[in-house]
This record gives structure tokens, C-alpha cells and sequence, in this order.
């Protein structure tokens, strides 16, 4: 019995991962997952315009990316000590949920101002 109840999980495990499989080009790819876009159908000038904007978040990104890897490590610092200061540690976690939304808001907007680049028809 313990058997088939094990081969029945597996088999369970196997179909739930297989639908939500996230490589590329898998022709059992979940429906509802993101698909890339294509850059080739772009005008030079749209091209253009989403490299400047592309270069623009990787700057802004770094920035964001460069903070958190400091404060992580002060938050380790803070953490490893002898008598950790819980209070620090908490401001510090607060200024990285702060980073964090900067980054998803950053991101969002990037993408809003891709899709507006995209969907302009070429004159």
C-alpha cells in the first residue's frame, strides 16, 4: 500500500512540475507564463529608444544592487556580533524592503515604457 501511495505522489510531483516547467522552448511551457518579445519587428529608432532605456535601468539597477549588497553585509556584521543589536537590525531590514520596492517599481515602469516603445506603429 505505502508503495503505490509513494508511486502516486511521484507521479503527482512529475505531471505539477511538468505543467509549470519554466525553460524555454518546452512545448509544455504553462500557459500563463510570460513569453518574450520579439525585437526584431522594431524600427531602428525603437530599437534605439529601448537600448537608452535598457542602459538606463542596468545604471539605475546597479545602484539599487550595490546598496543592498551593503547593507546585507552590515546586517550580517550587526547579526554575527557577540550581542547583535536587534534594533539596528530592524532598521536595516526596513531600508532593504525600502530597496526592493524601488527595484520592483523601477522594473515595472521599464516595462510600461518598453510596451509603449513596442506598440508605437513605425511611421
Amino acid at each position: 500500500m505505502m508503495k503505490k501511495l509513494s508511486l502516486i505522489f511521484i507521479l503527482v510531483i512529475f505531471a505539477v512540475s511538468a505543467d509549470a516547467a519554466p525553460f524555454n522552448n518546452n512545448p509544455m511551457k504553462h500557459k500563463n507564463m510570460k513569453t518574450g518579445v520579439s525585437y526584431n519587428n522594431l524600427t531602428p529608432d525603437q530599437k534605439e529608444k529601448v537600448m537608452e532605456l535598457r542602459a538606463e535601468l542596468v545604471n539605475k539597477e546597479s545602484e539599487i544592487n550595490n546598496r543592498m549588497r551593503d547593507l546585507r553585509s552590515e546586517m550580517n556584521k550587526c547579526m554575527l556580533s557577540k550581542e547583535p543589536d536587534m534594533k539596528k537590525f530592524e532598521l536595516l531590514q526596513k531600508e532593504a524592503t525600502k530597496l526592493r520596492r524601488e527595484r520592483r517599481v523601477l522594473k515595472e515602469n521599464y516595462m510600461n515604457r518598453i510596451r509603449k516603445i513596442i506598440d508605437q506603429q513605425p511611421d
